[in-house]
């Protein structure tokens, strides 16, 4: 009986995922990442814009999205220190039972959060997995992948950075126990982010491209 419970529940396990994209005059790509978070298989997602105060088009767009999908987008727009700032107050605004981060010139595979809500569906004591993600040109041609493996502590703290940002997803409580990116490093901030939670919770890798990484000039 409570195997026959536990599956019942594990079924009907339909959280609220939140996406957070910090942008600032990202014009140029943030169609193609809104429309691949739109477009996703799995229906309960919020997409939450943390903007730094852009002045290329970026916001005009976010207001033409947001009047058509008002439950689906949400943003902000304030000057701001940078992108970890602005990652962490997207998880403030954010009501997601898991989280992801999508930079604004990244895109999501169109299974990629049913993949992941799956994969916690079925592993009720995880709380943070990474896929695959593949690196892709200005122009969106498949340039490299970045396979999956076993997270290693000590590999990350040596600086062998092996979870691509877009392919990473976590629980809320893991929010709550490591808390905020810390905003007063230069860079590396998912890096630093990465190894606080490795020292916490065990990160599983799933053997799936879930995101693309765009590498272009800018």
């Amino acid at each position: 009986m409570e195997n026959k419970l536990s599956q019942s529940l594990s079924a009907s396990y339909n959280p609220l995922v939140s996406i957070i994209t910090p942008v600032l005059n990202g014009i140029k790509f943030l169609e193609p990442c809104l429309l691949s978070v739109l477009n996703q298989s799995y229906p309960h997602i919020e997409h939450i814009f943390v903007d730094g105060g852009s002045t290329d088009g970026t916001l005009e767009m976010l207001n033409s999205y947001q009047a058509k999908y008002p439950h689906r987008i949400r943003f902000i727009s304030e000057p701001d220190k940078g992108i970890a700032e602005a990652w962490n107050e997207g998880w403030r605004m954010a009501s997601g039972e898991i989280f992801g981060e999508l930079g604004s010139d990244d895109m999501y595979e169109p299974d990629a959060i049913q993949t992941v809500v799956e994969f916690f569906r079925a592993n009720s004591d995880a709380y943070f997995a990474f896929g695959e993600c593949n690196h892709i040109d200005e122009k969106g041609n498949l340039i490299g992948r970045a396979l999956t493996k076993d997270f290693d502590l000590d590999e990350a703290i040596d600086d062998v950075h092996h979870i691509n940002c877009p392919s990473a997803f976590y629980r809320r409580q893991v929010i709550e126990k490591v808390g905020f990116m810390d905003a007063s490093l230069p860079y590396a901030h998912d890096l630093d982010y990465w190894i606080r939670v490795g020292k916490l919770f065990t990160l599983y890798p799933i053997k799936k491209v879930l995101a693309s990484f765009r590498i272009h000039k800018d």
